[in-house]
């Protein structure tokens, strides 16, 4: 499959937790409900290991790729996972895709890495990832984003690719023109206060992440830049 020049492939065969990321998000879209406040929406398959924390993060360096006419935004999430149980644990994969409702896909470039910070720098995440017990652990996963055809254009006319950028320079750059990276418009107060329009008809790709550990358990959650992100930071 074509999408706006981005090769796209659907998923048929996937784990249980991916199901469950399916399953949740649908009833969300279906029902015009928000999602809901705190990280772990997801029916866990492990009572030991969870996810506690998903936070948006602006002020790591992105890079912007061009992919057949679309560009490509690297943004960056915090995932702190939590051992709750009383033994150490092994984390030993994961697995990351967007969901629609029409089901799960993979992009080009979608799947960037995950990492954790050492000495103010990001560094690959080595297999097995031990989390001992009653303690947790802070990675961060890069994922690769569709930028809006409009802020695209704006952006490839403003940065010339050549400086490294934060995030935060290109979402500030794009709010001062009223628009962010999905295209969503901005609407700016007589204050100078900036809004988005409601949240139930924003635009905002929805990415489900799964991790395995060595027992065969898995957990499964949706993340998002607002709904999964921003919103449940705001309600927590």
């Amino acid at each position: 499959m074509i999408l706006a020049g981005v090769v796209v492939i659907a998923i048929g065969a996937f784990s249980e937790g991916v199901w469950r990321i399916v399953d949740s998000y649908t009833r969300v879209v279906e029902t015009g409900n928000k999602p809901e406040s705190g990280p772990s929406v997801l029916p866990l398959t492990s009572d030991e290991i969870k996810i506690t924390k998903v936070r948006p993060i602006v002020d790591l360096p992105t890079l912007i790729r061009d992919f057949a006419g679309t560009g490509i935004m690297s943004l960056h999430w915090e995932l702190v996972l939590s051992n709750n149980g009383e033994k150490d644990l092994s984390v030993i994969d994961y697995n990351v895709l967007q969901v629609l409702k029409e089901g799960p896909i993979i992009y080009t470039d979608l799947y960037q890495g995950l990492y954790f910070l050492q000495d103010t720098k990001l560094q690959p995440i080595k297999w097995p990832l031990v989390i001992f017990a009653g303690h947790s652990s802070a990675l961060f996963i890069r994922l690769g984003v569709m930028i809006d055809d409009k802020a695209y254009a704006m952006i490839k006319d403003e940065f010339d690719g050549t400086q490294p950028q934060n995030a935060s320079s290109i979402i500030d750059f794009l709010r001062s023109r009223e628009i962010d990276v999905y295209g969503n418009p901005f609407t700016k107060s007589d204050i100078g206060v900036y809004s988005l329009p409601p949240l139930n008809e924003i635009r905002d790709p929805v990415f489900g992440v799964t991790f395995k550990t060595a027992r065969n358990t898995e957990i499964a959650e949706l993340i998002s830049w607002y709904k999964y992100g921003l919103y449940r930071l705001a309600t927590e």
